[in-house]
């Protein structure tokens, strides 16, 4: 367990003060360790940390153990002429803690008139309560996290999740927090909290990402309703996915449409563009398709009569409502287009050969309609 108070050595001209005598960090992580210090007024020339009482000091940038973990962050110091002494302060930063590295650190200064002074006992090291971690993790799967640390007595253990702007989540009492089996609501990060009768202590937040295929996938067209031929028309592909999904996009029975990308737009539309269209979201955990979307297109007709008198006489009687684009058929079933156009052209045919021709005739706009 670990509890903290304040360390001070020296004498009238030399002192150092540790603002903390013992700390705990994890395993992997990184810890700093900060001093004050004070000597007479003379220049110094060197300021070093160590860790082991036997024999001359060794600085940690010189042992082999530490090489390339340790840096030195040490302000330039201020002096006094007048009480004859200086001031300052140096923080000593250990990256990727490992267990090896519990111990007593104290820092050493030298000045040019021979003096040295260590600041002993220093500051102990414990690098104690670590979670382990559970690696890439699918939703669906089981995990569990374990808490240890070193205590005596031995030390219980408590389980919380991590709310941003919220009280503290749910807790679990437990060395090892267990999730059978995980959901993506699982995600988050959490903390172990070891205590005993002489203290406690809290590990660093672990994170859990819990990766997961497409979910509630499904097509947004826009702009939504009706469009007329020659107008365009986006659909936007939507899912729920970690990590992220890739889009593809799909026309039923006539394979991909050879578009990826979360938007597809359809420009200038045509009738035969009509049919049902699907996405598909892909992630390195699974895939889904959207629900089908079925673009429709269809034509309204509306009725005119058109008067033929042996090619000599003809009378319009044209409709009450205005029309921009018209095509004429005659008696034609809407939803073929290829049998309008013949109804047209037989028609058109009856009419250069002057012969009788009293019908109904249809005058059809197209539009499109997506359901």
């Amino acid at each position: 367990m670990c509890w903290f108070f304040t360390a001070l050595q020296g004498y009238d001209d030399w002192a150092v003060t540790y603002p903390s005598s013992n700390i705990c960090a994890l395993r992997g992580s990184t810890v700093e360790i900060h001093c004050n210090y004070k000597y007479p007024y003379y220049t110094v020339e060197k300021e070093f940390w160590f860790t082991n009482i036997d024999n001359e000091p060794v600085d940690l940038k010189d042992d082999t153990d530490y090489t390339g973990r340790v840096e030195y962050h040490c302000g330039d110091p201020s002096c006094n002429w007048f009480y004859s002494s200086c001031t300052g302060t140096c923080t000593l930063r250990i990256k990727d803690l490992r267990q090896s590295d519990s111990a007593d650190y104290k820092f050493k200064i030298t000045t040019d008139n021979g003096g040295a002074y260590s600041g002993v006992p220093g500051v102990k090291l414990s690098v104690t309560v670590r979670v382990t971690p559970p690696g890439v993790i699918k939703e669906g799967s089981s995990v569990s996290l374990t808490c240890t640390s070193e205590a005596n007595p031995v030390a219980k253990y408590t389980w919380t999740k991590v709310t941003t702007g919220h009280p503290p989540g749910h807790t679990v009492q437990g060395q090892q927090l267990s999730f059978h089996p995980i959901q993506s609501s699982d995600s988050g990060q959490y903390l172990c909290t070891a205590k005993n009768d002489l203290g406690t202590t809290t590990s660093s937040p672990i994170s859990i990402d819990v990766k997961y295929g497409p979910k509630h996938t499904f097509v947004i067209p826009s702009p939504p309703g009706e469009i007329k031929e020659g107008g365009s028309l986006t659909l936007s592909c939507s899912s729920d996915a970690n990590p992220a999904a890739d889009y593809t996009w799909f026309r039923e029975h006539g394979g991909s449409v050879e578009e990826l990308g979360e938007n597809y737009t359809i420009s200038d539309i045509k009738t035969e563009l009509g049919g049902n269209y699907y996405c598909e979201a892909r992630n390195a955990v699974g895939l889904q398709n959207s629900t089908l979307m079925f673009l429709n297109v269809t034509v309204n007709c509306f009725f005119r009569k058109l008067l033929l008198f042996n090619g000599q006489k003809r009378k319009l009687v044209k409709p009450s409502l205005s029309l921009t684009t018209t095509t004429v058929y005659r008696n034609c079933e809407c939803n073929d287009l290829n049998y309008l156009r013949q109804c047209w052209e037989h028609c058109w045919i009856q009419y250069v050969k002057n012969t009788l021709c009293i019908h109904n005739f249809l005058f059809c706009v197209k539009e499109v309609f997506v359901h």
